[in-house]
C-alpha cells in the first residue's frame, strides 16, 4: 500500500513576501510518499521526500539565489503497534537549494505476534535560509495489517507425477511460529520454484496449501528454492525453502528366511527400502503410503509362484513375496525370468531381479540398479 501526495510548495509565496520574486512564477514541486509494508517479522513505514528545484522555473530565473540558499529538510516517521509500542526514525539534513534530493526515512517495529492495524505518522518540513519554511506537511494513516506467515513442509520434493507422489510434495501456509493458520485469515497464497520444470497447484482456504510437481531430479542437495507469498489487502509476506528434488532411484533389501518347512521349495518375503538420488537418502515415514508398485516378468511366469502388484507401505517399504511349490519331493517346474519392479507410472524399473526356478526352489539375483559405486 502506498499513499502519495504531490505538493506544489509555497516556496514562492514566501519568497514573494520578501519582495524577491513574483508569486506568479512557476512553483517547484515536492513529492511525498508514505509506504507501509510487512515481511511477516517486522512492520515498516517508509517516508520519502523528493525535491526537484534545479529544473523549476524559479531557480532557472534566479540561479544566484538558488545557488546561495540552503535548505534544511527534516522528517520524522512514527509507527505504532496495536498494543501501543512505537518505533520511529528521523533525520535533519542541509543541502544547497538548487540540489535535487531523494530522501528517505524508514521506521521499523517488530511484530512480536501482534495482529491488527499499525497506525503511522510522517512529519516533513523544509526550511530555506532565504524564504523560510516552505513545507510543513503531516501524513497519517491506519497502517497495514501485520502478517504472521510461515511455511511448513519437507526439505525435499519427490520426482514424479502420480497423485500419491504429488500429495507428498505439499507445503502448508501457517503463522510465523508454525502453530496455526496464517494471520490475518482470508489471504491468498502463491508459490513458485527456481526450476522451470516444476509446477505448483494452490488449494485455497483458511489454511491454504501448495503442491509441487516435478519431473527434474536435483543435481545437488538443496539446489532448488521454493518461494511462497501470502497476500492480504494491506500487504504481502514471503517465505522460502531450499529443497532437494529427490528421484526414486534404487532399492535395498533384507536377506529373508525361507518359510517353506519342507525339504524342497521357496517361500520368502523380500522387504525393500527405497532410496533417492542425488542425496542417497532412504525414504522414511508414511508420505508415499499407497503409491502403486507393479511388477513384470520376462518371460512370463509358468512355474507356481505367489507374486503380484502392491503399494508402498506405511513404513515406506515395498514387500515382495517370492515363492515356489513347497514339497518333500524335488520340484519339477523350471524357469528363468527377469522380474522388474516399477513405482507408480515410472517407465524405468527401480529394481530388476533374476529369478530361477529349479528342483530346490527359487534362486534370486539382484540385477540393480544399485547405489552409486556398487
Amino acid at each position: 500500500m502506498q499513499i502519495t501526495k504531490r505538493i506544489a510548495i509555497s516556496y514562492l509565496a514566501a519568497a514573494a513576501s520578501l519582495g524577491m520574486v513574483s508569486a506568479q512564477s512557476s512553483q517547484p514541486v515536492v513529492d511525498i510518499y508514505t509506504t507501509p509494508s510487512s515481511n511477516g517479522t517486522n512492520v515498516y513505514v517508509t517516508g520519502v521526500m523528493q525535491i526537484d528545484m534545479a529544473e523549476s522555473a524559479f531557480c532557472q530565473e534566479h540561479v544566484a539565489l538558488c545557488t546561495s540558499a540552503i535548505h534544511t529538510y527534516t522528517q520524522t516517521v512514527t509507527i505504532k503497534s496495536p498494543s501501543g509500542r512505537t518505533g520511529s526514525c528521523t533525520f535533519s539534513s542541509k543541502y544547497p537549494a538548487i540540489d535535487t534530493e531523494d530522501l528517505q526515512c524508514e521506521a521499523t517495529l517488530a511484530i512480536d505476534g501482534e495482529i491488527g492495524l499499525w497506525p503511522y505518522a510522517d512529519q516533513q518540513e523544509a526550511v530555506c535560509t532565504i524564504a523560510g519554511t516552505f513545507l510543513d506537511q503531516d501524513t497519517t494513516g491506519g497502517g497495514g495489517s501485520s502478517i504472521s506467515f510461515g511455511i511448513d513442509g519437507n526439505a525435499f520434493i519427490f520426482v514424479g507425477t502420480a497423485s500419491q507422489i504429488v500429495a507428498a510434495n505439499t507445503f502448508y501456509a501457517m503463522n510465523s511460529s508454525l502453530s496455526g493458520n496464517p494471520q490475518p485469515s482470508g489471504g491468498t497464497l502463491s508459490a513458485k520454484s527456481s526450476n522451470a520444470a516444476d509446477t505448483v497447484t494452490i488449494k485455497a482456504g483458511t489454511a491454504p496449501t501448495a503442491q509441487f510437481t516435478t519431473t527434474a531430479q536435483s543435481t545437488n542437495p538443496n539446489d532448488r528454492t521454493l518461494t511462497f507469498a501470502y497476500t492480504v489487502p494491506d500487504g504481502t509476506a514471503t517465505a522460502s525453502k531450499n529443497v532437494t528434488a529427490r528421484g526414486l532411484a534404487y532399492l535395498t533389501n533384507n536377506d529373508p528366511s525361507d518359510q517353506c518347512s519342507l525339504e524342497y521349495g521357496t517361500v520368502e518375503d523380500f522387504i525393500y527400502q527405497i532410496y533417492t538420488l542425488p542425496d542417497n537418502a532412504e525414504v522414511i515415514g508414511a508420505a508415499l503410503t499407497g503409491t502403486p508398485v507393479t511388477e513384470t516378468f520376462s518371460p512370463s511366469l509358468t512355474c507356481q509362484t505367489i507374486s503380484g502388484n502392491g503399494g508402498i507401505t506405511d513404513n515406506a517399504q515395498i514387500i515382495d513375496h517370492i515363492a515356489s511349490a513347497c514339497s518333500s519331493q524335488p520340484l519339477t517346474c523350471s524357469q528363468t525370468t527377469t522380474q522388474s519392479l516399477f513405482i507408480a507410472n515410472s517407465t524405468s524399473a527401480i529394481r530388476k531381479n533374476k529369478l530361477v526356478w529349479g528342483s530346490d526352489g527359487v534362486t534370486y539375483t539382484n540385477l540393480g540398479p544399485n547405489p552409486p559405486g556398487q
